[in-house]
């Protein structure tokens, strides 16, 4: 049988900019997806992440990456690119998710059937769409567009099992993912897509669950750990227990937060900040040389080690810490960010580092799932986001 190509678009849309990739993916499971092309474009802060001025920076940061990809990918490309699907990746600003636990009593076995578990779950999602929920951005009941409805996890009488269907069971629980987004948000941002594309097949993610699903795929025997995404403007922090998405919250406080506090102290542009954080990171002479941007970098690691206290210890309230952390951020900020996660005092003991494996997530762990041709700068969201558009397509 012949293997199946289709080219698919991906639109990252971030909390700090957005970014577009063209993605071929092929139906032979051996052949890994190739990311033929990327561009990015900073989404304008002006200084609220609420406003409808932060908005409609975001859409025109993502009507300038689309401009890019139709003037230096498309128009230039040799063959007809026929584009199949878009996928729309939101980080939690743009979002509002919730993990729920569903469970059915019934006192005596009963047989577990696919109707009863699809009521339960529309149920549950009737209740979520109706309700006033507030994330980082305001979305009122009238306002929501569900996005992404996901079983994560079936028990039948306390065991998980795959195969639910047709059993017998005196207790069922299901652990269940669902999304939304603001459905103005959405328009927006439809209006804007079909001015440069005819495609009508656009499907939307959070990118919380699609880096829950592609790390558990890719590290099967890791049950337990916290996840952070500290990039853009805000840090997301999820917590993964007994293999599943258990919570998740953010708080603004993110890479761009660091760098810009960094660039406005040393009276210099973001790039010559993020050059000096990282020469002070390498160079002990430096460090004691320097000592302004050593307290610079000693305030901004206490700011968000406060806003990181009153969100870990939500998400722990009933939790043990597990043993394991992945961060993901950008590569210039790496370093920088992992020393902010190891030297926060876990209950004003002991530190991170003491208490827990903190690893980076960077695209070295994705290049065995993902090729990248000469046009395509590498990024591990990208990637992550890929190998996710693989498995879920299954062509």
């Amino acid at each position: 049988m012949k293997s199946k190509k289709e080219i698919n678009l991906i639109i990252d849309i971030g909390s700090g900019s957005i970014v577009v990739a063209v993605v071929s993916v092929c139906s032979d499971p051996n052949i890994v997806p190739e990311i033929l092309y990327t561009n990015r474009k900073e989404i304008k802060y002006y200084g609220g992440l609420n406003s409808r001025r932060f908005l409609f920076s975001m859409i025109n940061a993502f009507e300038e990456a689309l401009t890019d990809l139709q003037k230096n990918f498309i128009s230039i490309s040799k063959n007809i690119i026929n584009i199949k699907e878009t996928h729309c990746f939101f980080s939690s600003l743009w979002h509002i998710s919730q993990t729920r636990v569903l469970t059915n009593e019934n006192g005596k076995d009963t047989k577990i059937i696919k109707s009863l578990i699809n009521r339960i779950v529309e149920k549950e999602s009737k209740i979520f769409e109706t309700s006033t929920l507030k994330g980082d951005i305001n979305i009122s009941a009238e306002d929501i567009q569900i996005i992404e409805k996901k079983i994560m996890q079936i028990k039948l009488n306390g065991y998980e099992t795959s195969e639910p269907y047709s059993k017998m069971a005196k207790t069922l629980e299901i652990n269940f993912f669902i999304s939304a987004v603001s459905k103005k948000v959405i328009k927006i941002l439809e209006e804007s897509f079909f001015r440069f594309f005819n495609n009508k097949i656009i499907q939307y993610h959070t990118f919380i669950n699609t880096a829950f699903v592609t790390l558990r795929d890719i590290n099967p025997t890791i049950n337990d750990y916290l996840f952070l995404d500290i990039s853009g403007e805000i840090t997301e922090i999820a917590i993964i227990k007994n293999g599943v998405l258990f919570d998740s919250i953010s708080f603004p406080f993110g890479k761009n937060s660091i760098v810009r506090k960094l660039s406005e102290d040393l009276g210099t542009n973001k790039e010559e900040a993020i050059s000096r954080a990282s020469l002070y990171k390498s160079n002990d002479s430096i460090k004691i040389a320097n000592s302004k941007i050593s307290k610079i970098i000693e305030n901004l690691m206490k700011e968000w080690h406060k806003l990181f206290d009153i969100s870990i210890k939500q998400l722990l309230s009933n939790i043990a810490l597990p043993q394991g952390i992945f961060f993901m951020s950008d590569d210039d900020v790496s370093q920088l960010v992992g020393d902010f996660i190891k030297l926060y005092k876990f209950d004003n003991i002991d530190t991170f580092e003491k208490l827990v494996n903190v690893k980076f997530i960077d695209n070295e762990i994705f290049e065995e799932y993902v090729k990248y041709n000469n046009q395509g700068e590498k990024d591990q969201f990208l990637s992550l986001e890929t190998i996710f558009l693989k498995k879920m397509k299954k062509l």
